[in-house]
């Protein structure tokens, strides 16, 4: 099923040699005197010399026969796949590892993949080998690889492949911090005290979930001084280690929040905080889901192989719970940093609207003022408008005062006075009109611009159903 898929991202890929980019770790077990005594083995490894390590030969040719051999491969780049090494190196890789199709459409997902293959005698009734590809979630602050092994029942032996981001040369890909090194360096210190587990078909697989976990705790303990960093910063929490911190006073937060930058800059941190708890309780999930996916092939694996050693088995079960207890904490651990970056974001959002709510009142202060000064005005207008308009239509040319000192008529309205009429009230018609007509575009203006429209047509109808609505009432 995965063979045209594998071919697919086989051509696809960069097969980019790298020197560095490759390393090998092989335990060993043998005897000298009838005294059994073991051995690590660890190198890099140059492309060209990837075949005589296989088949074990020329300066790799020690005569033993490891229990468990392990390759690394570094990463290259992000998109697309890209491996330390050449297209032919894999192939040959493939051959001699037993690897199958699913390695690399796994190893090119970035969700979490895991897969297990038990192969079975032809009787039915002997477990012969186990498979075993795993691709962790891929997260840019914990890691971006995965691993993919096969175990031999019959001759207890470990072929292991493991590809990803910091896997021979620690880079900037993952920003583990100080105290950890390459997977090369940090999977050597996991297997080299664990003598009695090395021919265990699970002793792999826990050992990566062990060293995820670590570096998982990293990243976790990362956000969370980042979590109290924020707190501090806000100043509005007094709880745990920020118990003895004097709160801030209005006067500071207030002109925290004033700044633009710095408040820009708080959301931002917030906002890449949250999406960072976010992502990693995905990553967390994901990593119990595997937890559980190891149980159920552990349980597999005792059942069919019952001469197992019953102590290793025990002690190896011992310490998956520990790693399932561990990361069901930091999944709790992480909802809970999640919920307190929630609530110092609405903190902050609420700054922000008191501020605003500040600076509407002393808009609406000077608005205030304004209004006050208009309507001043408006009764000074008021007062000073009648006798303002009898005193211009009296100073007009249609009365004729110095006539009637002159002669004994009382009428001094000259007979055109009716020009003063035909004038003033068409034009004055025409002022309204153009009032109004300007009023209705404006109107129209705001509804298109605020999308008020459709609500003041509904408050209509409602108002209008409800005018029927009395009316049908008072009938009755």
């Amino acid at each position: 099923m995965f063979k045209l898929q594998s071919q697919r991202i086989f051509e696809n890929s960069r097969w980019i040699p790298t020197r560095g980019g490759l390393a090998y770790l092989e335990a060993v077990e043998h005897s000298e005197s009838k005294r059994p005594s073991s051995k690590l083995l660890h190198g890099y490894l140059y492309d060209h010399e990837l075949e005589d390590w296989l088949h074990q030969r020329d300066k790799f040719g020690s005569g033993l026969v490891p229990t468990i051999r392990l390759l690394f491969c570094d990463r290259i780049g992000w998109k697309p796949l890209g491996f330390a090494m050449s297209g032919s190196s894999y192939i040959a890789l493939e051959e001699g590892f037993g690897l199958g199709h699913q390695v690399l459409p796994l190893l090119s997902k970035n969700p979490g993949q895991h897969s297990c293959r038990l192969k079975y005698s032809s009787a039915g009734d002997t477990l012969e080998s186990l498979e075993f590809t795993v691709k962790w979630p891929q997260m840019y602050q914990v890691g971006n690889c995965g691993f993919s092994l096969k175990h031999d029942f019959s001759t207890r032996r470990t072929l292991c492949f493991t590809h990803g981001w910091d896997m021979v040369v620690q880079t900037d890909a993952v920003p583990s911090g100080e105290g950890f090194k390459s997977y090369f360096d940090e999977i050597e210190k996991h297997i080299r005290p664990a003598k009695r587990f090395w021919s265990h078909p699970l002793f792999l697989p826990i050992v990566f979930l062990a060293e995820h976990l670590s570096r998982a705790n990293r990243f976790r303990a990362d956000l969370s001084w980042r979590v109290v960093e924020l707190e501090k910063e806000l100043g509005v929490t007094k709880s745990a280690t920020l118990s003895w911190k004097e709160e801030k006073t209005f006067e500071a937060i207030q002109s925290l929040i004033a700044d633009r930058q710095v408040r820009m800059n708080l959301t931002a941190e917030l906002n890449s905080r949250i999406t960072d708890a976010t992502n990693f309780q995905t990553v967390l999930s994901w990593i119990n889901r595997h937890c559980q996916f190891l149980e159920k092939y552990k349980e597999t694996v005792q059942q069919s192989v019952p001469n197992l050693n019953s102590n290793e088995n025990r002690e190896l079960e011992e310490y998956l719970d520990t790693l399932i207890c561990n990361a069901i904490s930091m999944t709790n651990n992480v909802e809970a940093l999640k919920s307190r970056l929630e609530l110092q974001l609405n903190v902050l959002y609420n700054f922000v609207a008191q501020v605003d709510n500040d600076l509407n009142v002393r808009m609406a202060y000077r608005a205030g003022l304004d209004g006050t000064a208009m309507k001043t005005l408006a009764y000074v207008t008021a007062i000073f408008l009648p006798p303002t308009s009898v005193a211009t239509v009296f100073s007009m040319s249609f009365f004729d005062f110095q006539a009637s000192t002159e002669s004994s008529e009382s009428v001094v309205l000259v007979p055109d006075f009716w020009i003063f009429w035909v004038v003033s009230v068409p034009l004055t018609l025409v002022i309204l009109a153009g009032w109004r007509f300007w009023l209705h575009f404006e109107k129209n203006t705001l509804q298109s611009e605020y999308n008020v429209q459709q609500e003041d047509r509904d408050f209509g109808v409602d108002k209008r159903a409800r005018r029927a609505k009395g009316a049908k009432l008072a009938n009755v």
